[in-house]
This record gives C-alpha cells, sequence and structure tokens, in this order.
C-alpha cells in the first residue's frame, strides 16, 4: 500500500481511512515475507499470530 511497510500501511488504514468513515475496528496484515501487523482504534482487539521460527504472540488489549 503506497510502498509503506506493512506496520505503516496498516496504521494508515485504520487510523486514517477508517476514521474518516466514522468507523472503529483493526486489521491484521502480513507482508509479502509474512511479517505481522496489528492495528487497532479500539480499546481491545483479539489478536494472535505464529510463525516457523516458534515466534507467537497473543493479545487482547492495546
Amino acid at each position: 500500500y503506497k510502498g509503506y511497510d506493512v506496520e505503516r500501511a496498516a496504521s494508515e488504514v485504520v487510523e486514517l481511512t477508517l476514521v474518516e468513515e466514522g468507523g472503529d475496528g483493526g486489521v491484521i496484515c502480513l507482508d509479502k515475507f509474512g511479517r505481522p501487523a496489528m492495528v487497532t482504534n479500539t480499546s481491545g482487539m483479539f489478536r494472535a499470530y505464529g510463525n516457523s521460527e516458534g515466534e507467537r504472540f497473543v493479545a487482547i488489549f492495546k
């Protein structure tokens, strides 16, 4: 998206585009290398990921 890295692209969509439309929510995205970005403009969002290297992440709140 616009040549941005996955974190910046996800942040722009949630914090600008979604908010401009009066919405709230979040996204879980992966770039072409499998790197995750999890962005929300709410107080909580269930999210998790894991990879083949054993890295694990689980969260509910910001």
